[in-house]
């Protein structure tokens, strides 16, 4: 996976926590079926963990937490 492909599966998996998690969320309890979700959480998880090492490389430490932070 491109560092580009990763930066737009971060952008979509970012919207998709911002304006559906919490509803499905009240609607599943914790149980979210993963085929609700913007992509396979492996491929979510890759792509997150490519923008954080990019961002970890160039020394924009605020950044990298940031995305780091979406997988906790």
């Amino acid at each position: 996976m491109t560092l580009e492909e990763a930066n737009k599966i971060v952008k979509i998996w970012g919207a998709y926590i911002e304006y559906c998690h919490d509803r499905l969320q009240a609607l599943f309890m914790a149980n979210i079926p993963e085929s609700l979700l913007p992509y396979p959480p492996e491929i979510i998880e890759e792509a997150l963990n490519i923008v954080g090492k990019y961002y970890h490389d160039i020394g924009d430490y605020l950044n990298r937490e940031d995305k780091l932070d979406i997988v906790k």
